[in-house]
């Protein structure tokens, strides 16, 4: 999934609100950061079954400096609306 402009905003508004002096590499303290223009996902492990039901969207961020690379969960981001899981039924 693309992201919008919409999307980017909430991002970075998120990243200010939570960051004291602005984001920061912890590897080689720069600020300069690229964001994926697309939405990544890891699933959790389940003994190699498959469940889709199991994937977490990710917001990828890069350092451009060192290659650092961080993710933030596009769910508690504000990003996608969440479907029903397990358990709600």
């Amino acid at each position: 999934m693309k992201l919008g402009d919409e999307q980017k905003r909430k991002i970075e508004s998120h990243l200010e609100s939570v960051t004291k002096g602005g984001f920061t590499c912890p590897i080689c303290g720069s600020s300069q950061w690229v964001f994926n223009e697309t939405l990544s996902e890891i699933r959790t492990f389940s003994y190699g079954k498959i469940s889709l039901q199991s994937l977490i969207p990710l917001v990828v961020a890069t350092c451009k400096t060192c290659s650092y690379v961080v993710t933030f969960n596009a769910l508690q981001l504000g990003l996608l609306e969440q479907e029903g899981t397990d358990d709600d039924a």
